[in-house]
């Protein structure tokens, strides 16, 4: 009965991670982009460097301070109640946490088909199944250590 409880809203992680993203990209980068083809076309080499920048500077500490704190997660997923755990359910480290933001890349390598695709009976994303760890609902609490699915 707990396993049900423990399975994640990979549709609400992945909506979250992706408007994230966008939102930081777009507002460091002197708002939206005139036209969809910006980011390809006008100065490439500048836009790289801003979304690197943001992602180690901002989103990396951002994920990882957050997810590895006393609350196991992001604002975004506090507001929805989610959290992010080891897979015994205790607190996850901020060496775990800093793995697991960093292997978002493997989820989203191949069109974002790791968020999308899960092999395990919890339904973690594929970047989950390597930082071993679980997105679980608050209040949870697992009853047992969950098998991984690695």
């Amino acid at each position: 009965m707990w396993i049900n409880q423990t399975k994640s809203k990979l549709g609400l992680s992945f909506v979250l991670f992706v408007l994230s993203s966008m939102f930081l990209s777009c507002k460091l980068y002197k708002g939206l982009p005139d036209r969809s083809t910006m980011f390809m076309t006008y100065d490439f080499p500048g836009v790289f460097t801003i979304f690197t920048s943001i992602k180690l500077f901002i989103a990396y500490p951002y994920f990882a301070l957050m997810e590895s704190s006393r609350w196991q997660g992001t604002l975004g997923q506090l507001a929805f109640g989610i959290k992010v755990t080891e897979m015994n359910g205790e607190r996850i480290s901020f060496g775990r946490a800093t793995g697991r933001y960093f292997l978002k890349g493997v989820s989203s390598f191949e069109f974002m088909l790791g968020y999308l695709i899960s092999f395990s009976d919890q339904r973690q994303t594929w970047h989950d199944c390597l930082a071993k760890t679980l997105v679980v609902r608050r209040g949870i609490t697992l009853s047992s250590p969950v098998a991984c699915c690695v």
